[in-house]
């Protein structure tokens, strides 16, 4: 039997030789992205009984050693401090390249250097010089993101600026003084949550960049901050660049006149940039970028919210900036040219293309695209299962300067040939709106939506200013801005539309009209696909018999002969009058509830289709913009998610992201083993399903038990009778019948989710509690 420690030592050598023999077609982040223990198990899947018997962290220790990665391995001469030879091709440890033979490094600064470009010392004098700057900026930006939400952030956003001012001050050692910007109750709350939870932060926390090299623990800790001083010192005598070399973890040393000699001739080479001498062209191309995102909204080419995404801050934007990273891995280490474009105007527009064309090629190249060097070794093993033979060639291809070289005219057709290769007229699907809709519509249809336009931002402007900054309703400014907005609405409305755009309008116009006059023809429907930006296109028939499967599955639904919309009226009416003059609820609660007789009518059920599920099953969706439970569906949101949000986030899941940063600290308790499961449940229906009545009774179990008597000044009795209206008086139409809701409430509703989330919660507590018991990990 071969020995296995020589098996994997052999298919990391193939695999080295091959990762490493790529050019620039390669990710730039490859070295980050390769999953080892999933590389070497794939190579040895059959293999289990001699994997067993070895000791990894031995065989890592003398592979390092035997790939030139250790100090202590005399046969390769790049240990030495000041060397200027390449050590290896591996990718177990970083080390140096220096070709400035005129620096002579200690071994103290080799060894720093050798460290890598990730490295992070502990440097309490810098960390407490910034560290209130820091802090300032996470509130400030913290804060902000509340006022988006329109909520206030109050208290709790300064406590916990508190307390990681006081974390950061542990990790670095520093004693606790009082922060100038805290008031004198959060600094005594400061001081007494230091003296009550100082934090033991080991040292593999405080620097968690370096890299995992062995090595002889010495007694005496080096002095970072003394070493970066002495190399920069000598970098600038030596006229010496320090850089991180392209495609790997390692620092390069060179030359200041080779560095700018290489510069100079990758500028004459390309022959890609223009020198613009001192004229600072950052002013006019703000205005201009600002000027023509204006005309895109305008023309309604991207929504209001793109346009104010997209917009340029001049506060906030500088030109950008130039730099190289060495070639080290290339003969005669050329330089690539890289554009530090943080702040650039353009910025937000090339990330917002970015997002949104990016997965659009993937799609398209699935099968050409080689994101990883792990992904190009798996490639080439199922490949060559078949085909690989003893005079099979393996060929790389490396375009010299693409990203600069590419023709710009030529790079703006060759995407609009990709988009007419996946046939998209318009990026986003559902979300696309017709160009230039004015051009179109008569005078009369024109002056509704200006007035309807006009009223939204206006009425979100007055609530957002009154909201935060306190400023009256009555205030005249309110008025002024509104004959300004008129005013600039129906200039933009009334302007004459050039005739290409009048024809393009025309011509969608047409196009969509076609589609109506097929779908009627044929029988279609059309819908947006569930959880999706997608269009679904189906069989009238067959659509309805999925629909017709769901209320029969569900039996949640009755048939209700008379429109029952005037009664139901007069109920809440009834009911919103009863509690007022009992003074169970306020004033403004009551006006914010009450229906509007003249614009109140039944909800409309449909269905989207989940095309992500086996036999694409349909989902219940009800439009109750106009319900007559509707305001007080949203106004019991808007009290009791806040609730439920607050007392239930340690389970609670808000998106992928979170669910990775939660899956993190779960792996530090050290819970995570190789034995672990990882198990999902799916509740099917389950605001469909949801038992009225208890669910009912368990919302006020929940407020009950997180110590709620009131809620904004009503009774959880009465809160109960208003959350009763909206889930049984849930009454729509669908096809030429009205149904009724008897189980569950309305998917669509704002009120609902939450209702949903609370039943969740008294389900799910016992097991929560178990897994809390036994350290597990759960969130819904």
């Amino acid at each position: 039997m071969s020995d296995p420690k020589k098996k994997i030592e052999g298919e990391i050598d193939r695999f080295d030789d091959v990762f490493h023999g790529h050019g620039d077609d390669i990710d730039v982040n490859e070295d980050e992205n390769i999953d080892y223990d999933q590389f070497f198990s794939d190579f040895h899947k059959n293999d289990d009984t001699n994997m067993e018997n070895i000791d990894y962290e031995q065989f890592f220790t003398e592979r390092a050693a035997s790939r030139g990665q250790r100090i202590e391995q005399p046969r390769r001469n790049c240990h030495r401090p000041d060397s200027n030879s390449i050590v290896g091709r591996g990718f177990l440890a970083p080390t140096v390249i220096n070709e400035a033979p005129q620096v002579k490094l200690t071994e103290d600064e080799y060894q720093l250097l050798k460290l890598g470009p990730r490295f992070i010392y502990n440097d309490p004098k810098t960390a407490s010089r910034r560290r209130l700057t820091e802090l300032a900026t996470l509130q400030r930006k913290i804060e902000a993101r509340f006022h988006e939400k329109k909520v206030s952030p109050g208290r709790p956003v300064h406590q916990f600026i508190a307390e990681l001012d006081i974390m950061l001050q542990n990790l670095h050692d520093i004693p606790v003084k009082s922060n100038p910007r805290l008031n004198q109750s959060q600094q005594q709350q400061q001081q007494q949550n230091h003296q009550h939870n100082v934090l033991d932060i080991p040292d593999d926390m405080i620097i968690s960049s370096q890299p995992q090299i062995r090595r002889n623990r010495s007694s005496k800790k080096p002095n970072y901050s003394r070493l970066v001083k002495r190399l920069k010192h000598k970098f600038r005598l030596a006229n010496v660049v320090l850089r991180k070399t392209d495609k790997s973890k390692v620092f390069h040393l060179g030359k200041l006149e080779d560095y700018q000699k290489r510069s100079e001739e990758y500028m004459t080479k390309t022959n890609a940039y223009q020198c613009l001498g001192t004229h600072d062209p950052l002013p006019d191309l703000i205005q201009r970028t600002n000027q023509y995102l204006l005309q895109l909204r305008l023309a309604k080419w991207v929504t209001q919210k793109q346009y104010e995404i997209l917009s340029i801050n001049p506060n906030e934007v500088e030109l950008a900036h130039l730099y190289y990273l060495p070639k080290a891995h290339k003969p005669g280490t050329p330089l690539r040219p890289i554009i530090a474009g943080l702040k650039h105007p353009t910025i937000k527009i090339s990330k917002f293309l970015d997002d949104l064309l990016r997965p659009l090629f993937n799609q398209m190249a699935i099968e050409t695209n080689v994101t990883s060097g792990f992904e190009l070794v798996k490639k080439l093993q199922d490949w060559s299962r078949t085909n690989i033979r003893q005079d099979t060639l393996l060929c790389t291809a490396d375009v010299t300067d693409l990203y600069t070289m590419v023709p710009q005219v030529e790079g703006v057709l060759s995407l609009r040939k990709m988009l007419d290769h996946l046939k998209l007229k318009q990026v986003d699907g559902p979300s696309f709106i017709r160009l230039n809709q004015s051009a179109i519509r008569p005078q009369q249809q024109q002056q509704i939506e200006l007035q309807h336009e006009h009223d939204g931002i206006a009425s979100r402007i007055q609530d957002y200013l009154v909201q935060f900054y306190q400023i009256p309703r009555t205030a005249s400014i309110f008025q002024e801005y509104s004959y300004q907005l008129w005013n600039y609405l129906y200039q933009s409305y009334s302007a004459p539309v050039p005739y290409k755009d009048r024809i393009l309008a025309q011509q969608q116009a047409q196009i969509v009209t076609s589609i109506r006059k097929k779908i009627r023809q044929h029988h279609l429907v059309i819908r947006v696909t569930d959880k999706g930006h997608h269009f679904y296109i189906g069989s009238t028939k067959e659509f309805d018999k999925k629909a017709q499967k769901f209320f029969s599955e569900t039996n949640a639904y009755v048939e209700v002969t008379e429109n029952p919309l005037t009664e139901l009226l007069n109920k809440i009416i009834k009911f919103l009058n009863s509690c007022y003059s009992k003074n169970l609820i306020l004033k403004w609660q009551y006006d914010k509830m009450m229906p509007d007789r003249v614009k109140s009518e039944l909800s409309h059920l449909y269905f989207n289709p989940k095309t992500h599920k086996e036999n694409i099953p349909v989902r219940p969706i009800e439009n109750t913009i106009r319900a007559a439970t509707t305001n007080i569906s949203k106004f019991l949101d808007q009290i009791i998610r806040p609730i439920f949000d607050q007392k239930c986030h340690t389970t609670t899941i808000i998106d992928g992201a979170h669910l990775i940063k939660r899956m993190k600290r779960y792996v530090r308790t050290g819970a995570f083993k190789p034995s672990t499961l990882f198990c999902t449940f799916d509740i099917h229906n389950l605001y469909t399903m949801l038992p009225q009545d208890e669910s009912l009774n368990v919302l006020v179990e929940f407020l009950h038990v997180h110590g709620y008597r009131k809620v904004k000044g009503i009774a959880l009795d009465t809160i109960r009778k208003l959350a009763l209206i909206v889930i049984k008086e849930n009454v729509f139409v669908y096809g030429n019948k009205i149904y009724q809701q008897t189980t569950g409430g309305a998917m669509g509703s704002s009120f609902t989710l939450t209702l949903a989330n609370i039943f969740m919660w008294k389900w799910q507590k016992e097991f929560v509690r178990q897994q809390d018991i036994t350290g597990e990990l759960f969130g819904r």
